[in-house]
């Protein structure tokens, strides 16, 4: 028993402890480091998305009504609904390389949908905050112009395709 410890004995290639015990008992009390979590973060995803959506949003709503850009809300469209899919993948598994699963494409998706929609009320807001040539307050303008009043006849097929656009590539890109 050369060059070993005197509390260890050497039997068939395996060092033991005299005492009979394979491990020291201190060692039970070592600090171990807390378990990975490896599933997804759905809520961290959805509240990623919903940033970014939001972020959208504001460009959406800003370009429509304050320089009334139409055929490039679509480019805006494309661009935001990719964006939150990845925002939403990404905060979800917090990389690209693990498989999305259904309901990380169905949150990207809602996500783009909100963007959408929010795009559409920061639209309103700011037309209603910018009318010229109105003597009442902004508060007298939002209850006399209500949002669905509102939105309905500014429908087009232009926001159909946005809305088609942010959802679709939000649900492809959180893939």
């Amino acid at each position: 028993m050369s060059g070993r410890r005197g509390d260890e004995e050497a039997t068939a290639g395996e060092v033991r402890r005299r005492d009979g015990l394979a491990r020291p008992p201190g060692e039970r009390y070592r600090s171990r480091s807390a378990p990975v979590a490896t599933g997804p973060a759905h809520l961290r995803g959805a509240l990623a998305g919903l940033l970014v959506g939001g972020a959208t949003a504001l460009v959406l709503g800003l370009l429509s009504a304050i320089l009334d850009v139409t055929l490039g809300l679509l480019v805006v469209a494309v661009v935001g609904g990719w964006a939150i899919g990845v925002a939403v993948v990404r905060a979800t598994w917090r990389s690209t390389g693990q498989p999305a699963a259904d309901a990380t494409r169905v949150i990207g998706a809602a996500c783009g949908v909100l963007a959408w929609l929010g795009g559409r009320l920061v639209d309103w807001l700011v037309s209603l905050a910018i009318l010229p040539g109105s003597t009442l307050s902004i508060g007298e303008r939002l209850v006399n112009s209500p949002f669905i009043v509102w939105l309905t006849p500014q429908l087009s097929l232009i926001d159909g395709g946005q809305l088609l656009l942010l959802a679709a590539l939000a649900w492809r890109s959180a893939r």
